[in-house]
């Protein structure tokens, strides 16, 4: 690839996945690589609650994302939950949410998840952060997923699976 311009570069036809793939690039004539996470900035978290974290959720809350450091804060772009439907849809706090640790009020919410009776998706919903009695966006504080309400789902057979992109920004 020496001596080409970049307008004679092969194009890539299919997207870059932020969270595999890498960038070469040269620094006082050594090649490195960085992440394509690195270079936007944004950061994606996946995994799954399992029933019995979901029917305890409330007294268990359970980590989505680590704590990012001192004078820093997780900024939320966008959350999506999918329920594999089995047999029974939850009951009781049916509102799943994500909290800043500790937080008054959730940041996202995803309200009907937890009701379906089939398999299916939900992008989370953003909170009114206006409300100047409540804490929500907080420095240095790890994401939680936890009911709405203060109380544990009832019944219920389903595991959710869910997927967060983010950004880690300094407080000003």
């Amino acid at each position: 690839m020496p001596n080409k311009k970049i307008s004679a570069l092969t194009a890539v036809t299919t997207p870059i996945d932020r969270t595999t793939d890498s960038l070469p690039f040269v620094q006082g004539g050594v090649t490195k690589k960085i992440s394509a996470e690195d270079l936007t900035g944004e950061y994606e978290v996946t995994g799954t609650l399992t029933t019995a974290e979901i029917l305890d959720l409330n007294t268990t809350r359970q980590l989505a994302i680590s704590a990012p450091g001192a004078g820093y804060y997780i900024r939320i772009i966008r959350a999506d939950a999918w329920i594999d439907y089995n047999s029974a849809p939850y009951a009781a706090s049916t509102n799943l949410a994500l909290w800043y640790d500790t937080a008054t009020r959730p940041a996202f919410a995803f309200p009907k998840i937890l009701e379906s009776t089939v398999s299916t998706g939900e992008m989370g919903v953003l909170q009114d952060m206006s409300i100047a009695t409540h804490t929500l966006m907080l420095i240095n504080e790890a994401l939680y997923f936890k009911p709405f309400s203060a109380v544990n789902p009832t019944t219920g057979d389903s595991d959710i699976k869910y997927r967060i992109r983010y950004a880690i920004e300094s407080e000003l």
